[in-house]
């Protein structure tokens, strides 16, 4: 069975920032609370969240973690179901 992907290339959604993935080597801003908020849409909003924004296609589309360097102290999500770390919630903006 196919998947379809709507017309796009798999994992990479063209855009004028060449940008495919998003982390800590592109230096984003953390929010005043020390957390990071990353949006992940089609369009940024504004250009002092361009930093933070990582291009997603029109419709729907599959989103992936990827994860390095897991450790066993804090914060760590080992063992698992049992780190001191957890994936932080995520929702849909419209």
């Amino acid at each position: 069975m196919a998947l379809d992907d709507g017309g796009h290339s798999g994992w990479r959604e063209p855009n004028e920032l060449e940008r495919y993935s998003i982390g800590l080597r592109e230096r984003p801003r953390f929010d005043r609370d020390g957390s990071l908020t990353l949006r992940i849409q089609r369009e940024p909003r504004g250009a002092e969240q361009q930093v933070n924004w990582l291009p997603a296609p029109l419709g729907e589309f599959v989103l992936t973690l990827h994860m390095l360097g897991p450790r066993a102290k804090p914060p760590s999500i080992l063992p698992p179901g049992e780190g001191s770390w957890a994936l932080p919630g995520r929702r849909r903006a419209d």
